[in-house]
């Protein structure tokens, strides 16, 4: 269990990312699912095993129930400066919803693995997944000091999942598999592109709104994460994501120009969350934040490793099943 605050930063900011890359991996399979789409079905063996990994997200998060982060930690002060929010932010109901959304991820990426033909289900669950993932950014994310409240963060949130999720399955799916032929390559590039494309976007729209729009509370929110150094990590995250975006235009995209477009959207993820839950006040990005991501990620993708041959295994099973 972290102790320190500085570690307590650390692990935090690496159970968000995990649980993005899980719960984004989710995600894009009941997508591509539902729209039966070729892009996502090379990608099966890394997406499903991925979504697989919800519950044991969900115990590496424990350690944080028995931390203090967040604005809503301050319950008087909190309802004296948001009195209508103030309930719904409460310590123990944050608590109790984060259980929630750990227990629905949980049952969709097993009703997503048992009925992948299932259309109705598969867009139930996505109606369930983004709203949930994006309450979810509200209460782990957005809720850090100075506090506001804002619908969209949570969806921005949520789409920003979804590019770092696809591009950690094209690396593991290149790394460990034979080639699945260019048509697939140029779909997975396409939905790699415009994930890519969105989440910039909505980043940016948010961004313009809260300075062009006079929004003061919104404005500090922002204000709070660009002063003393605060902005290096954003600026790191935009340049990453536009040289990915760079790479992911050009007409001849060779199977590696892809790999390191996937890299760069990995890296400027991490920057992304570390920019978004690191205000003016807390521990600046640094070594520790690596540890933590190497020891918390490490747990996850061997578990996510075993996961994956395991899934392989019961393929090829049921495929010999299925030629005898």
């Amino acid at each position: 269990m972290p102790t320190s605050p500085t570690l307590a930063e650390a692990w935090l900011l690496a159970v968000v990312i995990v649980a993005g890359l899980a719960v984004g991996s989710l995600g894009l399979l009941m997508i591509g699912r539902l729209l039966g789409r070729d892009w996502v079905t090379p990608m099966d063996d890394e997406l499903e095993p991925a979504a697989y990994t919800i519950p044991l997200v969900a115990i590496l998060a424990l350690p944080l129930a028995f931390q203090s982060f967040y604005a809503w930690d301050g319950a008087a002060a909190l309802a004296d400066s948001h009195p209508r929010l103030s309930g719904w932010f409460e310590r123990d109901l944050i608590l109790l919803r984060s259980l929630g959304y750990f227990l629905l991820w949980s049952a969709l990426a097993w009703l997503a693995a048992a009925r992948p033909k299932a259309h109705g289900w598969n867009a139930a669950g996505l109606l369930l997944l983004l709203p949930t993932v994006g309450l979810a950014g509200l209460d782990w994310v957005l809720t850090r000091q100075p506090f506001w409240w804002t619908s969209l963060f949570g969806f921005a949130f949520a789409v920003s999942q979804l590019p770092a999720a696809l591009a950690l399955a094209f690396l593991a799916n290149t790394l460990q598999r034979e080639h699945v032929g260019h048509a697939h390559d140029r779909s997975l590039v396409s939905a790699l592109l415009v994930l890519a494309l969105l989440t910039l976007w909505l980043w940016f729209t948010q961004y313009l709104a809260a300075f062009m729009g006079n929004l003061p509370a919104e404005a500090a929110w922002y204000q709070a994460r660009l002063v003393d150094g605060r902005w290096i990590p954003l600026a790191l995250a935009a340049g990453l994501l536009g040289g990915a975006i760079l790479l992911l235009v050009q007409g001849h995209r060779g199977r590696w120009v892809v790999l390191v477009a996937s890299g760069l959207i990995l890296a400027q993820h991490f920057f992304h969350m570390g920019w978004l839950l690191r205000p003016a006040g807390t521990p600046a990005l640094g070594l520790l934040d690596l540890l933590a991501l190497v020891l918390i990620g490490g747990v996850w993708g061997l578990a996510w490793l075993l996961l994956m041959r395991r899934h392989d295994a019961r393929r090829r099973q049921l495929g010999g099943t299925g030629s005898s």
